[in-house]
């Protein structure tokens, strides 16, 4: 498609934008939003100059555009209306995303060789500084942790560094493995994860670590190699790992031992924490394992059965864990249950539980087909951004606020990457 200058301009600039997100998901979340509202309205512009409205039209969008709706008319009887209208109003900006990057990487070629560089270079800046934080207890900019055995980084204090950089691994990796043609990507690309799998380690974060190993699981069977290769690759990460861990005394309390507390194991840490919860009882019995976790999930099938089918609208879970009506520790109150699907089933009810569900179970049946199929139907690359959005959605395992921007952003980011490759790929076929 031939561009005049001034369209070569404004994708230029809309290119810029899209590589300056990750930056400010660090530095602040409210210009990563600003930025991702000027592409929405770049975007809607386009197509209503260009009657481009068929961009629009795929199953992808008009689903996400009816669960969007659905969750505005909800929030209009929720028990919060402004705060919940606040989330569900303008979160169409996230379900334009991945349109908005399909329409870059068709417009320009060099679109995905910008993002990667730009983005490893973040990565870069963030790895350093976090390998500073491990060894010295705080940053070049001077941030101290205020929790022992975990990084913040240049997040200050919010320990998501190890979430970072799970997100950004696979869209990464991806297009690494796109744009590199010759038999060095598989090195490239094997660089880049043991890095990813170093920076997510020290980073004290458990769920990314968790998800991790599950996704590096994933990788080693769609991974193309002998299987000498796998088995002997495999061994030696154990290896690393297990001397990481056995080498740090805080990292090994966190990761083991913690977690045997969280598993009803009261003998797990030496220093019991005063500040956490590991048991609690309710209707007669002990919970010992999850506490925290199970306390919030009973919160929302609470209030699921008390409106199971419309939910109590967006940002409920906030203001309703704190009420006595479904107050159940000291420790209910929250923003968010922790679980998407929690937070979906007591905010939107089972037909917006049913709606991400449905997106899982379609991603799963794709990876499913892709790792039992001897002749693969999807590229590496495209298998990379299937396990990103498999590990996103993962119902069994803790996240952040399903409505919230940093994630949202994070969520569609590689969504947007795999709709556009797919584009790219099947033109190249109709081409030739």
């Amino acid at each position: 498609m031939n561009l005049n200058v001034q369209e070569k301009k404004y994708i230029n600039f809309q290119v810029l934008l899209i590589c300056l997100i990750p930056y400010f998901l660090v530095f602040s979340i409210f210009i990563a939003d600003l930025f991702l509202v000027i592409l929405n309205i770049f975007f809607l512009i386009r197509i209503y100059k260009n009657k481009k409205f068929n961009e629009l039209n795929n199953s992808f969008v008009i689903i996400l555009f009816f669960f969007w709706l659905f969750n505005v008319l909800n929030s209009f009887f929720s028990v919060d209306v402004y705060q919940s209208l606040k989330s569900s109003l303008f979160y169409i900006r996230f379900i334009l995303l991945p349109s908005i990057i399909v329409y870059l990487i068709s417009e320009d070629e060099s679109f995905i060789k910008k993002f990667v560089i730009a983005t490893l270079f973040l990565l870069f800046i963030l790895g350093l500084d976090g390998l500073i934080e491990y060894s010295t207890g705080s940053n070049f900019l001077g941030y101290k942790k205020y929790e022992t055995a975990r990084i913040a980084s240049l997040f200050k204090d919010e320990y998501i560094y190890g979430t970072f950089y799970l997100k950004l691994f696979f869209p990464i990796s991806a297009l690494i493995y796109l744009l590199f043609k010759n038999k060095n990507k598989n090195k490239y690309f094997i660089i880049f994860y043991l890095f990813t799998f170093f920076c997510i380690f020290i980073s004290g974060d458990r769920t990314p670590l968790i998800l991790f190993i599950i996704s590096s699981i994933l990788i080693l069977i769609l991974f193309r190699a002998k299987v000498l290769n796998k088995i002997i690759f495999s061994f030696l990460l154990i290896i690393l790992f297990s001397v990481l861990l056995i080498s740090n005394e805080n990292l090994y309390n966190r990761i083991i031992n913690k977690t045997l507390v969280e598993f009803g194991n009261e003998k797990g840490l030496v220093t019991p924490e005063a500040d956490r919860l590991t048991y609690f009882t309710y209707k007669g019995k002990q919970i010992n394992f999850m506490a925290q976790h199970q306390v919030y999930m009973f919160i929302s099938v609470n209030m699921f059965k008390e409106k199971p089918f419309f939910g109590h609208g967006p940002r409920a879970f906030k203001t309703l864990s704190c009420d006595d009506k479904y107050k159940i520790t000291q420790w209910s109150c929250s923003s968010h249950p922790h679980n998407f699907y929690l937070q979906l089933l007591s905010e939107s009810g089972i037909l917006g539980f049913i709606i991400l569900f449905y997106f899982f179970c379609y991603i799963t049946f794709i990876l499913v087909r892709e790792i039992l199929s001897i002749k693969k139907k999807l590229s590496f690359e495209l298998h990379l951004l299937i396990i990103a959005m498999f590990i996103n959605l993962f119902p069994f395992t803790q996240t952040g606020n399903f409505f919230g921007n940093w994630n949202s952003i994070l969520i569609y980011l590689p969504v947007g990457f795999y709709f556009g490759i797919l584009k790219k790929n099947q033109n190249k076929k109709n081409f030739t």
